[in-house]
């Protein structure tokens, strides 16, 4: 370049000239140093470009024909594409297809033709390479680790990527990067999808490296997520936890099952008799490090995913409650109006509710399909992590289907803040001692009030507990008409271990003219219009319905009714006084009067009273110092089991 002789006039060109090869050329131009340019013509094959290690600026256009090309493959070469008008690559342009570094420096986008094999870095200082138009294919192909970060590509979106890499092609784009047409990873290469980032592929994915070639990372901040339509991709996904510890929940025994344990008459090897994990199935895995990472490795779920669900539990706080995963290597929409087969779950206002486990409240939170992009208590959402594992609810035998179209291509984190909404109560306690929290929610503006989400309470002992009772079921979400219909509410809390507390309520101001929260247990009633915060003492043998909403006057209740619940399940009349630690006398009577039965039972328990009635409206009456409870049954007649 830099002899003069080379050049017609005798002169080495000018910064930002235009450059004419020779139609017969002598020698190819060899670069001196970093040049710009603006056009550079070339008619003949023969000779090129040769950037040398050095880089080339170019402001104009590449007027390329009879196959002529520019060499930038050798170590620190760099073509920049500089102009001020949209530049394209032309098919071919680059001797092998090989560029060591990419500049993109054009704010109105360049636009690649053809195959590009990159061997070092792709740079984007303004505008973005377009490599969606035309079908082109970008191959990531260098002899060190390459990655794929920010605003480099158009919409973030390419045709077809190829990884030829075998030291390995990291994603680390924060925003969603899409291939539409295919994805291959070569044999012996691999691609890396780092924690948290999203990758979409709606074309083709070919990964002849196996499932070392195609890796999804994950840390203690997220996942990553990849959202496919193709059968049978081998991959290596991670999760956020190394194992001590592996269980399943077996909902007709209500008990999780340990893998160890092979020799119980129900064991591991009797509900899970298979050696893979089960697709749609959750799973319990108990840590021994701090955020350590595990990998799985075998074919990505796509599809079709069925699990069938029972409903045969002997607890019947726990009946139905099945434990399932995400089973996709992408988030999935509990709140998708389309994809999902629940029809055996159990209706709950008008959806379908799930229940995630949140480690920083020791409780367990729940999200209702209806609540569209709203969240749920203690901070459970509508989006599910991949690899996330849910409670559901089976009304009966069925199963829990699931195809693509509840995937969704956001990296979902597993928690979200509480957001306020009009005619919605959320009330949560926590423990100032760092015991963990726990969230009730009451919902205004239904037809009739009705049962929301069951309450799954926590196995951790010293846990709060925050619930509603509704006669034979205690719930985290309570449905209700209207505050003039429902001007009390009793709130029910169970301390996990002595100490002190703290209540606060979420709503909105302007939807509720009252909104009172009484404490029985001091004498105090708290105006949370005010202040919305209410701190207390507590032990574990406090009353559990010390806590009253208000909402407006009410003078039909009262409040000495015992936390505890009276049903028939088949042939078994249950009185339920879990939440009772007193001795407590039942009084069964029949609609006559007639006493039928009368004795003393153990507080704390769940009985099963055995006796024999003929079929009638049965009167069940519990009392003790501190309070009673009087419930109208229909005993179904025959003998209690």
């Amino acid at each position: 370049w830099n002899i003069a002789d080379n050049w017609t006039g005798n002169a080495v060109p000018a910064v930002d000239a235009n450059i004419i090869f020779d139609d017969v050329p002598l020698n190819h131009c060899q670069l001196d140093q970093n040049r710009s340019v603006t056009n550079i013509t070339n008619t003949q094959s023969t000779y090129r470009m040769v950037i040398n290690g050095n880089k080339l600026t170019v402001k104009g256009d590449l007027n390329f024909s009879n196959g002529a090309q520019i060499d930038a493959s050798a170590a620190s070469s760099a073509i920049e594409f500089a102009g001020a008008m949209t530049q394209s690559i032309p098919l071919g342009s680059f001797y092998n297809n090989e560029v060591y570094d990419l500049i993109v420096n054009n704010p109105n986008h360049v636009v690649l033709h053809g195959t590009l094999r990159l061997l070092n870095t792709l740079t984007t200082l303004s505008g973005r390479l377009n490599a969606l138009s035309g079908s082109p294919t970008i191959i990531y192909g260098g002899a060190t680790a390459q990655t794929i970060g920010d605003h480099l590509f158009l919409a973030d979106s390419l045709f077809n990527l190829t990884i030829d890499n075998t030291a390995g092609v990291t994603l680390t784009n924060n925003f969603l990067t899409t291939v539409t047409g295919t994805l291959t990873v070569n044999d012996a290469k691999k691609l890396i999808l780092a924690p948290g980032r999203q990758l979409s592929v709606p074309g083709t994915i070919v990964n002849h490296a196996g499932h070392t070639g195609f890796v999804l990372e994950s840390d203690a901040a997220g996942t990553a997520s990849l959202l496919h339509q193709t059968a049978n991709v081998p991959a290596t996904v991670e999760g956020n936890g190394t194992g001590y510890d592996l269980y399943v929940w077996n909902e007709p025994t209500n008990c999780c099952i340990y893998k160890l344990n092979t020799t119980a008459p129900v064991n591991w090897n009797t509900v899970h008799p298979g050696a893979d994990f089960v697709p749609g199935r959750g799973y319990l895995y108990s840590l021994q490090a701090t955020n350590p990472t595990k990998a799985f490795t075998g074919i990505l779920n796509n599809g079709t995913v069925s699990y069938p669900l029972t409903s045969a539990g002997t607890d019947l706080n726990l009946k139905g409650f099945n434990l399932v995963g995400n089973p996709y290597a992408s988030s999935i929409d509990w709140s998708s109006a389309t994809g999902w087969g629940r029809t055996s779950l159990v209706n709950s206002g008008g959806g379908y509710d799930m229940w995630i486990w949140n480690p920083a409240a020791n409780n367990y939170g729940v999200y209702n399909s209806t609540d569209g992009d709203g969240v749920g208590t203690n901070s459970a959402q509508r989006f599910l992590a991949p690899m996330q594992g849910y409670f559901v609810r089976a009304a009966g035998a069925g199963n829990l289907e699931m195809t693509n179209e509840i995937r969704v291509p956001n990296s979902a984190d597993w928690f979200k803040n509480t957001e306020q909404h009009d005619h919605r109560i959320n009330l949560c306690v926590k423990s100032d001692a760092g015991y963990g929290f726990d969230e009730i929610r009451l919902d205004f503006g239904y037809p009739e009030n009705e049962h929301g989400a069951r309450k799954l309470f926590s196995e951790v002992r010293s846990a709060p507990s925050l619930f509603l009772s509704n006669q034979d079921a205690y719930l985290s979400i309570l449905y209700l008409t209207d505050t003039h219909e429902n001007p009390v509410v009793p709130v029910c809390f169970k301390a996990g271990t002595e100490g002190e507390y703290s209540i606060t309520c979420d709503f909105d101001q302007n939807s509720f003219d009252i909104l009172m929260l009484e404490d029985r247990q001091n004498n105090y009633i708290q105006n949370l219009k005010t202040a919305q915060t209410y701190r207390f003492s507590s032990s574990k043998t406090d009353d559990a319905t010390r806590f009253v909403l208000y909402f407006g006057p009410d003078t039909n209740h009262t409040f000495d009714q015992l936390p505890g619940r009276i049903y028939v399940d088949g042939k078994q009349l249950i009185i339920d006084l879990v939440l009772v630690p007193e001795k407590t006398e039942v009084f069964i009577y029949d609609l006559s009067g007639r006493l039928l039965l009368n004795q003393p039972l153990a507080g704390e328990i769940r009985h099963k009273l055995a006796f024999f009635y003929d079929t009638q409206i049965l009167i069940v009456h519990l009392k003790n110092e501190q309070g009673s409870l009087c419930r109208k049954i229909f005993w179904p007649g025959g003998k209690s089991e």
